[in-house]
This record gives C-alpha cells, structure tokens and sequence, in this order.
C-alpha cells in the first residue's frame, strides 16, 4: 500500500466515528482520516478532497448514506464504498451492489473484521462478497 490514501468515515454518532478512526489509524498508520457526521459534510470534504476509501453509515440527517453512495458513484466511481449500519432492510444487499459498494458490515462488527476490509480496499484486493 503506498502512503497517503485518504479514508473518510462518516456517521452521525460523533463517539462512534472518532473511535473508529482511532483504531483504524492505530493499524494502518500510513493513511490520513477524516471525519463527516452526515452525507452532506462528507459531500462537502469531499469536494475537495479525493477518498480513497469512504466508511458510511445509512441513517444520518440532511443526507443520508444512501444519497450520499448515488452521489459518490458518480463524482468519484474509484472509491471504494464500505457502508455499516445496524438497520438493514429486504433487498439492502441489491441496492448496495448496484451502487458498486466495496462492503457491507453490520453494526457491531468486530475491529479485526473492519481493519481487514478496510486494509483489503487500500490495497485493491477484489471485494469479500457482499451478505
């Protein structure tokens, strides 16, 4: 993995986001972070910025994760997706797959399991299949 990827994680329990940078940026010491607690503040760093990897939750305020991977998709389609929510619904796996999203994880995961998603996506490692 070269330096420098840029890793966004964007979920509207402030706690939550912070302490999953934390960890991840214990792990993979290379990457820079940022943090977004909806989709339009994730829009918003990421007009400026391109991500690497972009970690969304589904359910957020103003914009909600869903709107937020349709946009992704079309401003920046080689960003790899890794959505986690503790809400998925009939049929969620579908929608993800036909945005191009990376991974899915059901809150809670373990911190093993989202350090080695996380780490696989830097690295371009064809996707776990999505379930």
């Amino acid at each position: 993995m070269s330096e420098n990827k840029l890793v966004i994680v964007v979920d509207d329990e402030t706690d939550y986001t912070y302490a999953l940078i934390n960890l991840l940026r214990r792990e993979l010491p290379n990457c820079e972070f940022m943090a977004a607690h909806d989709g339009r503040e994730a829009l918003v760093k990421l007009a400026g910025n391109e991500a690497d990897v972009l970690i969304t939750d589904l359910r957020m305020p103003n914009v909600d994760g869903m709107e937020l991977l349709r946009t992704i998709r079309l401003s920046s389609p080689s960003t790899r997706i890794i959505v986690m929510t503790a809400f998925g619904y009939p049929g969620l796996i579908e929608d993800l797959r036909k945005l191009g999203v990376y991974h899915y994880m059901s809150k809670p995961f373990q911190d093993v399991d989202v350090t080695q998603v996380v780490l696989s996506a830097l690295n371009s490692d064809p996707p776990p299949p999505l379930r």
